[in-house]
C-alpha cells in the first residue's frame, strides 16, 4: 500500500520549487546581453550564466542542470528546451559565452600575479 505524502512534504517540496525558479528567473540586464545573438544559442548561453550564478561555476555537464531550471528559463526565453540539447558546452560557442558570462558578471579567471602573496 502507498503512503500519502503528508503536508510538510508536500510544502517542502512546494518551498524547493519556489526556490529553484527565484534563482533562474531572469533580470532585464540578462535579457538584454542576448540581443546579437543566435536565439538558438540563448538557452545555453543564459543557462551557463544561471548556472554560475548558483554554482559558482559553470556546468561540466548538461545533467548538472535540473530540468525544472531548464523548463523556467526556456519559458522565460519562449524557445525550446531541444535548444539545451543541440548546445555544445564543450564547442568553441560555450566556451566564447563562458568568457562573456564571466565579462557580464565582472569576474576574471585569475591570474599567476593575483596568486602572488606580497607580505
Amino acid at each position: 500500500m502507498l503512503s500519502q505524502p503528508n503536508f510538510g512534504e508536500i510544502m517542502a517540496e512546494h518551498v524547493n520549487l519556489e526556490l529553484i525558479e527565484n534563482k533562474w528567473i531572469l533580470s532585464f540586464e540578462e535579457l538584454a546581453i542576448l540581443k546579437g545573438k543566435s536565439g538558438d544559442n540563448h538557452l545555453g548561453f543564459i543557462t551557463q550564466i544561471k548556472f554560475f550564478q548558483s554554482y559558482g561555476r559553470f556546468p561540466k555537464s548538461k545533467k548538472e542542470v535540473s530540468s525544472h531550471a531548464l523548463t523556467c528559463l526556456a519559458n522565460q526565453l519562449e524557445t525550446p528546451i531541444s535548444d539545451w540539447v543541440s548546445y555544445n558546452l564543450d564547442g568553441r560557442t560555450a566556451k566564447r559565452h563562458r568568457t562573456e558570462a564571466l565579462s557580464f558578471l565582472e569576474l576574471r579567471r585569475a591570474t599567476n600575479k593575483d596568486l602572488q602573496c606580497d607580505l
